[in-house]
C-alpha cells in the first residue's frame, strides 16, 4: 500500500491531481487552508467522491478560494473482506494515536490521529467510521486486538511497577494514567479500600475522604505520582469530583484489571475536563 504512504499534504496533492491532472503543486497546498471535506456523487466517468474548499492563507501570494473535487482513499475497499489485526500485550484502553501508529507501520499508510474519532478501544472487533473531516481517507476501518508480545512502550517509558505516566506530548497536553496500580498490592489497606462506597464521588470532606486520601498517599510513595482528594480533578494532581467504582475481578466492567494477581480493584476514570485522561486502577486482594 505504498501508494498511500506519503505525508498527509503530499498524499492530498496526489489525490487531487489524480482527478485533476496537473491542477496543483505542493506549494499551492502549503499556502492553503482547508475547509471541511464533503461527500459528493461522482458523475459519469468520474472518480471524485469528495468536494473540498481551499482558502488562501494570509500573507501569501494567493487570494480567494478554490473548490476542488477529488477521490479520498476508501478504507472499506482498501481492506475489503479483511480485519486489521493489531497485537498488543495489554489490548485494553487503547487510544487512536496507537491505532494509527500500528496501522501505518503494518500497512505503510499515512493516517493521522484526527482521521479517527477520539475514543478508547478494548479487545474486540470494531468497525470504526473514519472521521468526516479526514482529508485523505473515508469509509470504515475494521480492526481487532489480540494479545501479542509486550510493547517496549509499556515497559520503558517512565514505567514503575507497570505504571504508565505519559508526559504532555502524548494526549493533547494531558498525561495518561492507564493501568496504574497493576503490580502494586494495596492489600494492607483493604479495609480502607472496601469501606469506600461504590459509586462515591470523591469530595474533600465526608465519608470516604480519609480512606481515599490514605490510598493516594501510599500510591504516591511507591509511584512518585501526587494525587489529592481535596483538589478538583480539573487541577493537576486533583481527584475531587471523580467517581470511585469497585469491582470484583475478573469483571467485564474493568477488562483492563489484573485478574491474575488481584481479586478487587478500585477504578477512577477521568472526565473530559480532567487534568489527565484514561483511568486510575488500584488493585488489592480481599
Amino acid at each position: 500500500m505504498s501508494l498511500y504512504s506519503k505525508p498527509q499534504i503530499e498524499l492530498l496533492l496526489d489525490l487531487i491531481n489524480e482527478s485533476n491532472p496537473g491542477l496543483m503543486e505542493l506549494r499551492d497546498l502549503q499556502n492553503t487552508s482547508y475547509g471541511v471535506p464533503k461527500v459528493r456523487t461522482p458523475g459519469p466517468g468520474e472518480i471524485a467522491d469528495t468536494t473540498l474548499e481551499l482558502y488562501a492563507k494570509p500573507d501569501t501570494f494567493y487570494i480567494g478560494k478554490q473548490i476542488v473535487h477529488y477521490r479520498r482513499v476508501d478504507l472499506s475497499r482498501l481492506f475489503a473482506n479483511m480485519v486489521v489485526l493489531l497485537d498488543r500485550w495489554q489490548p485494553g484502553n487503547i487510544r487512536r494515536e496507537y491505532i494509527v501508529e500500528q496501522v501505518n507501520k503494518k500497512y505503510n499508510l499515512s493516517l493521522i490521529p484526527d482521521d479517527l474519532p477520539d475514543s478508547v478501544w478494548g479487545a474486540t472487533t470494531y468497525n470504526v467510521t473514519i472521521a468526516a473531516t479526514s482529508l485523505a481517507y473515508r469509509g470504515i476501518l475494521r480492526f481487532q486486538y489480540a494479545p501479542g508480545k509486550r510493547d517496549l512502550d509499556q515497559i520503558l517509558n517512565k514505567t514503575v511497577f507497570n505504571i504508565r505516566d505519559w508526559d504532555a506530548q502524548y494526549v493533547e497536553g494531558k498525561p495518561l494514567l492507564s493501568l496504574a496500580g497493576v503490580g502494586i498490592d494495596y492489600t494492607r489497606f483493604k479495609a480502607s479500600a472496601d469501606s469506600i462506597t461504590n459509586g462515591w464521588v470523591i469530595a474533600g470532606t465526608g465519608t470516604g475522604y480519609a480512606q481515599i486520601s490514605q490510598l493516594f498517599s501510599w500510591f504516591g510513595k511507591v509511584t512518585g505520582i501526587t494525587l489529592d482528594a481535596g483538589v478538583s480533578h480539573t487541577q493537576v494532581g486533583g481527584m475531587a469530583g471523580l467517581t470511585v467504582s469497585r469491582f470484583n475481578l475478573p469483571s467485564a466492567n474493568a477488562p483492563e484489571g489484573n485478574a491474575e494477581k488481584f481479586n478487587r480493584v478500585l477504578v477512577i476514570a477521568s472526565k473530559p475536563d480532567s487534568w489527565f485522561t484514561g483511568k486510575l486502577l488500584i488493585h488489592y486482594n480481599w
